[in-house]
């Protein structure tokens, strides 16, 4: 057993010397220019957040340049099409988007949304869980523009749930949540948790049980900057992070609430 774990040590240990002999040409004239959006616990700022870490411990092993950068949705996005920066984090998987981007192979992180209420909340005091069908008479804080999931998107389209009051960001709906001016907040389930905690908030919301689903997410490289290879090279040791007790030990730090 031991001989068995020193080979596969091995083995790693070699395919990681030859890949860093065999960075692609793309990367000897240049740094990475890559762009995020803030959005804690995955990106807290340009060093920390569970997405933004595994992506530089992927990098720093591959011994390339870059350079991350925080800007808005829209802009990063674009800027990933269209050649102005090199890649893009975290982004959903669609069939219009991959016509477009290379996308990486590893899932960093599976991100779903949950249901969070107010405990004063008189219609929802004291529920732990709720039928499809109950849904309906709640109103829902919810972000414009933002994508929950194919769940929730048939949920809407059937008038399952049909009572929404929208806002620009987080901040905005959790405000509106604490107004009363809705019953039920749907969000990122990590990132909603990180943030009332880092508000003091934790003890006045509660989750109501019901599965949104959830996806995974990735880092996609720009088509017009970027070679396969490269792609295939950064997805080794990104899957190698993932697997190890760093990523474990980083789960833990910022999703323990």
């Amino acid at each position: 057993m031991k001989n068995n774990k020193k080979l596969c040590q091995w083995l790693v240990s070699l395919l990681s010397s030859i890949m860093s002999l065999a960075i692609s040409p793309i990367l000897q004239a240049k740094a990475l220019n890559i762009v995020t959006i803030n959005y804690p616990p995955y990106i807290i700022d340009e060093n920390n957040g569970i997405a933004i870490e595994s992506v530089k411990a992927a990098l720093d092993e591959m011994k390339v340049e870059y350079n991350i950068k925080i800007k808005t949705w829209k802009y990063s996005y674009q800027r990933a099409v269209d050649g102005r920066a090199d890649a893009i984090f975290t982004i959903y998987k669609t069939n219009e988007r991959e016509k477009l981007l290379l996308y990486s192979s590893v899932n960093i992180i599976k991100q779903g949304p949950a249901l969070f209420y107010m405990k004063k909340n008189k219609k929802l005091e004291g529920k732990k869980t709720v039928s499809a069908n109950e849904l309906g008479q709640y109103i829902f804080g919810a972000i414009n523009k933002f994508n929950y999931g194919e769940k929730f998107d048939l949920m809407k389209k059937s008038n399952t749930v049909s009572q929404f009051v929208y806002s620009h960001n987080l901040d905005q709906s959790l405000k509106k949540l604490l107004r009363g001016k809705s019953d039920l907040i749907i969000h990122d389930e990590y990132a909603f948790l990180y943030r009332v905690s880092n508000s003091g908030l934790s003890k006045f919301v509660s989750k109501l049980e019901f599965d949104l689903g959830n996806k995974n997410s990735y880092i996609a490289f720009s088509r017009k900057t970027m070679d396969q290879d490269f792609v295939k090279k950064f997805d080794f040791y990104l899957e190698q992070f993932i697997k190890s007790q760093e990523y474990k030990a980083l789960l833990s730090k910022y999703t323990s609430q």
